[in-house]
C-alpha cells in the first residue's frame, strides 16, 4: 500500500527513492520503508517502533515521520547514502493527520510547521450550506 512519494534528489543517493508505509496488516501499526525506484533493490525499513506521515527534507539528507500516536517526530539523516537509526527530535500534543494525509510540512529552511491540539475548541452552532457557490464565482456582485 502506498500511502504517498516525494522524491529524493538524485544528486544525493543517486538514486530516486519511494517512501511509503506498509505492515498494519501483521502487527497493528505501519512502518515506513524506502525502496529504490528506476533499479531493482530491497525494500529498507527505516523506522524503529511504528511510524506514518514520512517526508523528505528538502536536500535530502534526512527523512522525518511521526510515530503512531503522531506526538513524536523523528529524523533518520543519511551518510554514504544509507539511512542512519531515528533519532527523536521533540514530542507534543499535534492534531493528526491519517488517514488523509500528512498534516504537517517542513520549510525550505527545515523548520517543521505542526498543527496542534487545543482544548478550547467551541462546538459549531450553526453550519451554513451555500449552494452552487461555484457559479456565484462568475457573476458580477451587486454594487454598494
Amino acid at each position: 500500500m502506498i500511502d504517498w512519494l516525494q522524491r529524493l534528489r538524485a544528486r544525493k543517493l543517486g538514486q530516486w527513492a519511494l517512501a511509503y508505509l506498509a505492515g498494519a496488516w501483521v502487527a497493528d501499526r505501519y512502518e515506513v520503508y524506502l525502496r529504490p525506484m528506476g533499479r531493482p533493490g530491497p525494500a529498507i525499513r527505516i523506522s524503529s517502533r511504528g511510524g506514518q506521515e514520512p517526508i523528505w527534507e528538502a536536500d535530502g539528507d534526512a527523512i522525518y515521520y511521526r510515530d503512531m500516536s503522531g506526538d513524536s517526530v523523528y529524523a533518520v539523516a543519511f551518510a554514504d547514502g544509507k539511512p542512519g537509526r531515528p533519532t527523536l527530535l521533540f514530542t507534543g500534543s499535534f492534531l493528526e493527520g491519517w488517514p488523509w494525509g500528512r498534516n504537517y510540512d517542513l520549510a525550505p529552511d527545515g523548520r517543521f510547521l505542526m498543527v496542534t491540539e487545543s482544548d478550547d475548541l467551541i462546538p459549531a452552532r450553526e453550519i451554513r450550506v451555500i449552494r452552487n457557490w461555484g457559479a456565484r464565482l462568475h457573476r458580477p456582485s451587486a454594487p454598494g
